[in-house]
């Protein structure tokens, strides 16, 4: 097997390793038995996929159409963990479908009124919806640190949270036609980016009054977006 197979990248100084070890530096969803083509149920698939990726310390690649139907769970305790945990997607289109109004990603850790799972990036992956009138959201308020980058949004809402939110930066994300609630909703926030997306056709985009004042709102920036078409 792959183990018995050795591999040498190309360069000066190159060292001699397994084929084993080179194909564990990323982890794909197929690799858990994933099918990616959005009718067959992949939840377990990921999940099992998540899990293995926080065990050995790297990433997550999300291959094909990954239809999702129930919480996917990631724990990263709060201020306990001193990397990030990188989503990627193997090419345009590909990452996580819905066709059920469930939140994808929870955690179980325990949870009172602060976000309690951190760190987590995503790199080009296409979040979508069957329907915007499903009003299906990617995360809850147990999430903080979360970065997203060249990622799409089609008909789904990013958060929906009643705490507050922190340290959530989306930059150049497409983010189109999702209904009914909020795309980013948390009472308060700080530390939040909006940078060079687009935005379109969707119903209100940002949402994070804080009526309390609890938590306020501040280092709120929004820089360089296209903003159309949406509720205010």
């Amino acid at each position: 097997g792959s183990t018995l197979v050795g591999f040498k990248q190309v360069g000066t100084n190159a060292i001699g390793r397994t084929v084993y070890k080179k194909l564990q530096e990323n982890v794909s969803v197929k690799d858990f038995g994933a099918i990616g083509d959005g009718i067959t149920d992949d939840t377990v698939a990921v999940q099992n996929c998540i899990n293995w990726a926080l065990s050995n310390n790297c990433g997550v690649q999300l291959v094909g159409k990954c239809l999702i139907t129930a919480s996917l769970i990631i724990n990263r305790q709060v201020d306990s963990t001193s990397n990030v945990f990188r989503f990627t997607s193997a090419g345009n289109g590909q990452g996580i479908y819905v066709n059920t109004a469930i939140t994808v990603f929870d955690s179980t850790l325990s949870f009172t009124t602060d976000p309690i799972s951190e760190f987590i990036a995503f790199e080009g992956v296409h979040f979508e919806s069957k329907s915007p009138t499903l009003a299906a959201t990617l995360f809850n308020g147990k999430f903080l640190r979360m970065f997203f980058s060249d990622c799409h949004f089609e008909a789904i809402a990013c958060l929906s949270s009643t705490t507050y939110s922190q340290s959530w930066y989306f930059n150049n994300c497409t983010i189109r036609k999702w209904k009914n609630i909020p795309f980013f909703s948390s009472t308060g926030g700080y530390d939040l980016s909006f940078i060079g997306n687009l935005v379109e056709q969707g119903a209100a985009f940002a949402d994070i009054v804080d009526p309390a004042n609890t938590h306020g709102a501040s280092g709120v920036r929004f820089l360089g977006n296209v903003i159309e078409g949406c509720v205010n």
